[in-house]
């Protein structure tokens, strides 16, 4: 049996790394020392760049379509782990240095998104820089549109599991979300932030 899981790791590393080189030529822009497994699905990929020793884990859907260049820029060191589903959906995504995405996270580009460097998202949340309108009563909801301002997480920000950033705000630099949180509005520099919506409930510089 070990015999036959050796021969089998060899194939896969052989595979995945054909699979490097065709990206390369495949993709919009592709770095050096980037390892993205099987099972990694791109579409509109040459206006997808990847930085430097990216890591993209199976089962990841990254989707790229948009007015920009690159409608999907990920920087060098970006981890985005299994199962995240990434679409730039008429926006842009740009993921800075070092920015990591946990399991199974849901990250729009409507109105533009920006995740700053050393940034950490933890599995299942869901960024979404978008808004239906919704107020007409007299025409279905589908109907009515949206609304598209834009996220910007800033540099060195943890966002815990599960949580839910919404449309319009901005995550100053150095802050925490709580697990679970729904952001609704801006979190300055060095706050943690809990809850539903998020609240402040320290500053990070404070002794107490």
């Amino acid at each position: 049996m070990k015999p036959l899981l050796s021969i089998m790791t060899r194939l896969e590393n052989v595979a995945v790394q054909l699979h490097g080189k065709l990206l390369k030529r495949w993709l919009g822009s592709m770095g050096i020392d980037c390892h993205v497994e099987l099972g990694v699905r791109f579409v509109g990929h040459d206006g997808i760049r990847l930085g430097d020793r990216c890591y993209i884990a199976r089962n990841v859907d990254i989707f790229a379509g948009g007015n920009v260049n690159h409608p999907v820029d990920l920087g060098n060191d970006v981890r985005i782990r299994e199962g995240c589903y990434i679409d730039s959906h008429g926006g842009w995504i740009r993921l800075a240095d070092k920015v990591f995405l946990g399991p199974q996270c849901m990250v729009y580009g409507h109105g533009g998104l920006s995740i700053g460097r050393n940034t950490m998202v933890a599995g299942q949340t869901a960024i979404i820089p978008a808004n239906h309108e919704f107020s007409r009563t007299d025409i279905p909801l589908r109907d009515q549109g949206e609304m598209a301002k834009g996220i910007v997480i800033e540099d060195d920000v943890w966002i815990g599991s599960c949580c839910t950033i919404l449309d319009g705000v901005r995550i100053g630099h150095d802050s925490v979300i709580g697990a679970g949180s729904v952001v609704t509005r801006d979190i300055p520099p060095f706050a943690v932030a809990v809850g539903i919506p998020a609240r402040v409930t320290k500053d990070r510089r404070s002794s107490d």
